[in-house]
């Protein structure tokens, strides 16, 4: 790459065909004070700026038009800071448009595809939403228990228990303890099974040294997503 601090290369002044287009349109692009947040996006332009102007030597010759900076071949010229700010601007579009490709997908039933976007979770535990009634997990667990003792948690999906059906069920429920997994329950939609399950649990004490653990129980469900619930407990 080359150590000037500027350099210009060609460009025909207005489009004759298709590869015309693309580089008139890039040089037409002008944003007063853009700088791309996107710095991933800039690596390697650099370097594309100094392949470019191989490429355009291959260029037809260029048509006449106004307003434009050109050289004494009465081509137009494009800085090298142009070229990067309008390649950033093309690069960021082009991802805006991936993400939003990759946002729409196709369930076989119709659902509230928000819900599956990240884990949910009861946003006002004192006014919790009918459907935080029936998918949030309720954990019951003693206050304070001994360590190395066992003692048991029981985990029930929702306050009102979710139901349990070939068109919409719970497919498992887990508990981790903090961050470490604990135990999982699957379950099947014909309804054998509620989803309502009892952990036995052993907590040694080198693994609480604050004198807290968090019980963190979590299940899915096919319509409505993940979700999960949490509950602090004393270890003495």
């Amino acid at each position: 790459m080359s150590a000037r601090s500027k350099k210009m290369f060609a460009l025909p002044r207005s489009p004759r065909c298709a590869t015309d287009n693309f580089w008139y349109h890039l040089a037409s692009v002008h944003r007063k004070g853009f700088y791309s947040a996107h710095a991933a996006s800039i690596i390697g332009l650099a370097s594309m700026y100094d392949s470019a102007q191989s490429v355009i030597k291959l260029l037809p010759p260029p048509m006449e038009q106004d307003g434009n900076q050109h050289n004494s071949k009465g081509e137009y010229l494009m800085d090298r800071r142009t070229f990067l700010k309008a390649t950033a601007i093309g690069s960021i579009a082009t991802g805006i448009g991936s993400t939003l490709a990759a946002a729409e997908r196709y369930f076989p039933a119709k659902v509230d595809q928000s819900l599956f976007e990240g884990i949910n979770r009861t946003k006002d535990p004192a006014k919790k939403t009918p459907l935080e009634k029936t998918h949030a997990p309720v954990i019951s667990a003693p206050a304070v228990v001994k360590a190395g003792e066992p003692f048991t948690v029981e985990v029930s999906v929702g306050e009102n228990l979710h139901v349990m059906g070939p068109t919409h069920w719970i497919e498992y429920i887990a508990l981790a303890i903090g961050n470490e997994p604990a135990g999982r329950l699957e379950l099947q939609p014909k309804g054998f099974l509620k989803p309502k399950v009892t952990f036995d649990v052993v907590i040694p004490m080198d693994a609480v040294p604050a004198g807290k653990v968090t019980l963190v129980a979590s299940q899915h469900c096919n319509l409505h997503g993940a979700w999960e619930s949490s509950l602090d407990i004393a270890v003495a």
